[in-house]
């Protein structure tokens, strides 16, 4: 009512006040038109990394408008800083992706995975660039897909590391070259001696068995047998006996 004016004078400061109360309350309208504030730059100057933390907040609590704003922010590249120490529950971010995700409601736990990547989280980055690769609740993106397996994979979470290198060898989805084609050898291996990731290590004991260099063939046997001691069962039947 103070903000449009409605049955009372308006007055835009006091309008704030009441949103930030609304909002410390858990009222998800309160935060979202706060949220809309920072982000027009109403009587409060323009912060979109307040507006993104606020709709996001409105998000949490159910608030679908909320969601599409924090989403639209986050692809604007708008970072996810807390504000004053009062910053998303990483946990709980990654919850509510993965019972969304278990729902079939692929848009809303896109929104949670990036937000939870965006806090720290990597598996969320993995995840989050699994659904631009598939394009599950939002179109296919592979740059998208790329940049998140690249955050995942620089935070130690190495099936971030082997979905990246799969996309380089692939050729499918990245124009495929010299250059990423021998990147993606080096992903994987990364991933599988220092990682101890056991696809990884499968990945590169099926390429060396397929290369044309014997040496390269003669590979094939160390990383299966290293895959088949870190639990890939696949990899075990590919183990000779001679």
């Amino acid at each position: 009512m103070y903000d449009n004016g409605k049955g009372v004078r308006q007055d835009k400061v006091k309008a704030i006040m009441l949103y930030k109360q609304a909002c410390d309350g858990r009222d998800a309208m309160g935060c979202f038109n706060l949220g809309l504030m920072y982000s027009k730059g109403q009587i409060l100057k323009q912060n979109l990394v307040k507006s993104k933390f606020y709709v996001g907040k409105a998000c949490d609590l159910g608030h679908q408008r909320g969601c599409e704003a924090y989403k639209k922010l986050n692809e604007q590249g708008i970072s996810s800083a807390p504000i004053n120490g009062s910053g998303d529950n990483i946990t709980d971010n990654f919850k509510n992706a993965m019972t969304y995700y278990k729902a079939e409601n692929f848009s809303q736990a896109l929104i949670y995975f990036e937000k939870s990547c965006n806090d720290g989280k990597f598996i969320s980055c993995n995840n989050a660039g699994g659904m631009y690769r598939l394009g599950e609740g939002t179109t296919k993106n592979h740059q998208s897909a790329l940049n998140l397996f690249e955050k995942a994979c620089n935070g130690k979470t190495y099936i971030g590391c082997y979905n990246l290198a799969e996309m380089n060898l692939l050729g499918q989805e990245v124009k495929i070259n010299k250059n990423t084609r021998g990147e993606g050898f080096k992903l994987l291996i990364y991933s599988c001696d220092t990682g101890n990731h056991g696809l990884s290590c499968y990945k590169l004991g099926t390429l060396s068995e397929n290369a044309k260099d014997e040496k390269m063939q003669g590979l094939s046997q160390f990383y299966f047998k290293k895959s088949c001691k870190l639990g890939h069962k696949e990899s075990c039947g590919k183990i000779s006996t001679e």
